[in-house]
């Protein structure tokens, strides 16, 4: 939980900074309240490219003029650099356990023999709540040591991390949700508060839904459904049990329609070579969108509308 911190008259947020071991495994808290409780801190100036990821700009030259134009802008991937102290000295255990846990927590890739494998896990919480990473270890790592840290029982560890999604996540909105005993069409509010896209998903029952997917139009903070597609929605195939429900996912590089046993649904639509097309833009207001149940079956029908939250860096609308 962030705490003050008093300097004079001033009172100013501290941030915490965690690591959550790979597999939901041990935690060191690393800066601000409780540092070091585990036996590994930050060391001050410790912190390299954690804050924001790069951007990247893909260019071309025309041959025949000055300049150049902008062909595209990209997020790279998260590039980390902490440099640790790890110390049995304040802990009760010998420095090897406390380093070989450090160690543990992190890794090069997800477990091939456990399907539940998750990455290790930097958090950093501030008074904008608690934002995060997942990060894996890269080549490079660095110790400094002049003797036997078992004897000494500390050493100076650079470690070397990457974020493949570069982003600052935080828990996702699922606030909205619909229940329909018939056929008919209700709202929800969708929003985008965060300065990078969000690709929204959809998980509803069995029956036949369908869903708005409007382009956007307006400057920051007021845009709105507009541009050619304003009113652009999608109706999607009709399910029974046998496909266990619904699933739209605008996340690049997943199923865009999907049923709840992940099978392949883009073939069967109702208007042939229609998908899921408009994510919504960075610093969208709350919107109200209309969302059919077309047809419901005897025991009702529910929708419920997830929409991420990412950021640039850990604190901030950013």
């Amino acid at each position: 939980m962030t705490t003050l911190c008093e300097y004079g008259d001033i009172q100013a947020p501290i941030s915490n900074i965690r690591l959550v071991g790979c597999d939901d495994g041990d935690i060191f808290h690393l800066l601000g309240d409780q540092a070091g409780a585990e036996g590994a801190e930050i060391l001050e100036e410790g912190m390299k490219g954690l804050i924001e990821a790069q951007v990247r700009t893909v260019e071309r030259t025309p041959v025949r003029s000055d300049g150049a134009i902008l062909r595209a802008v990209k997020t790279a991937v998260m590039e980390i650099e902490l440099e640790l102290s790890i110390s049995s000295l304040l802990v009760d255990e010998s420095f090897a356990e406390v380093d070989g846990k450090l160690r543990e927590a992190f890794s090069f890739e997800l477990d091939h023999w456990y399907p539940e494998s998750t990455l290790a896990r930097i958090e950093w919480e501030t008074a904008d709540g608690v934002r995060w990473l997942d990060v894996v270890l890269t080549a490079g790592h660095e110790y400094k040591v002049e003797r036997d840290p078992n004897r000494r029982g500390f050493w100076f560890w650079t470690v070397k991390l990457k974020a493949y999604n570069p982003f600052w996540q935080a828990e996702p909105d699922t606030s909205q949700q619909l229940t329909f005993t018939e056929p008919g069409v209700q709202t929800v509010i969708i929003s985008n508060p965060t300065g990078v896209p969000m690709y929204q998903q959809w998980s509803a029952t069995i029956g036949q839904w369908r869903l708005p997917d409007c382009s956007w139009a307006g400057k920051k903070w007021e845009r709105v459904p507009g541009g050619p597609h304003a009113d652009r929605t999608v109706l999607y195939p009709p399910l029974s049990e046998v496909n266990g429900g619904l699933v739209v996912d605008y996340r690049p590089g997943e199923l865009a329609v999907r049923d709840k046993y992940d099978t392949n649904l883009i073939g069967v639509m109702p208007v042939p070579g229609d998908y899921p097309q408009f994510w919504v833009p960075p610093f969208t207001p709350p919107t109200e969108l209309d969302v059919e149940a077309v047809a419901v079956p005897e025991n009702g029908a529910g929708i419920k509308l997830i929409q991420p939250r990412q950021y640039r860096r850990p604190w901030g609308r950013v």
